[in-house]
């Protein structure tokens, strides 16, 4: 039987919280402009005008998204939640949100991930650049282990998120979550430049101990769910 959350009763409910001016006045904004674009007459919308509004859309969600998963840990952190009687944030969530807990968790999870190991991509997704599926994406099979974790935030290593978030920017959401995994799939022999995909990165990259932390590490293996491909031949 699914865990029965009561409503709050600890002030924490949204009219009990006293907001700055300009974040009252931002959600204001939003509430309205979400109530025009829901209330358009769709009967006199002509099909182009439809699709650059469902574009724009998708792009102020996916943001929205981002923005919200990163607020989690904060929630988390505080505490305040606890007071609902909820035994696990996510439980907590899952009813203030009206979620699944399943996604409950995936959203908790992504937003501690982007705080923790990912700052550009939480970065590039706030901004649009990526979307929170591929952020999506990216959390889940890029710091995989202790190794790629540390690959990933050397600003001197070719492999490191600024080049995942880079490549990112150019792929689809299917094509991130190849990319990811694998690197490019033709990696170049030539001596390592700036932004270049060489085939030393590559095999650090993809290396069994960087993908799932086995090796001199002794770390326990974490599955990402794919098959690393090795370099291609030259």
């Amino acid at each position: 039987m699914a865990e029965r959350v009561p409503p709050p009763s600890d002030g924490t409910g949204d009219d009990a919280v006293p907001l700055s001016p300009e974040v009252a006045a931002a959600l204001s904004a939003m509430d309205s402009a979400v109530s025009f674009l829901a209330g358009l007459d769709l009967s006199v919308l002509e099909g182009r005008e439809a699709a650059v509004v469902a574009r724009r859309l998708a792009e102020v969600t996916s943001r929205a998204g981002v923005a919200k998963v990163r607020l989690l840990p904060v929630i988390d952190d505080d505490g305040v939640w606890a007071l609902s009687g909820a035994r696990s944030f996510p439980v907590w969530l899952s009813h203030d949100h009206r979620l699944s807990v399943g996604v409950a968790r995936a959203q908790v999870r992504l937003g501690r991930t982007l705080r923790d190991h990912l700052p550009a991509t939480a970065a590039a997704a706030v901004a649009g650049e990526v979307t929170v599926e591929q952020a999506q994406v990216i959390a889940t099979l890029a710091p995989t282990s202790d190794q790629r974790r540390e690959l990933l935030a050397d600003p001197e290593h070719e492999c490191n998120e600024t080049l995942v978030v880079e490549q990112a920017r150019q792929l689809s959401v299917d094509e991130t979550r190849v990319f990811v995994p694998t690197g490019p799939p033709t990696p170049t022999p030539t001596p390592t430049t700036a932004g270049t995909w060489t085939r030393a990165t590559a095999n650090a990259w993809t290396s069994p101990a960087s993908v799932t932390g086995t090796g001199s590490r002794g770390s326990s293996p974490r599955s990402t769910g794919r098959r690393s491909r090795p370099p291609s031949p030259q």
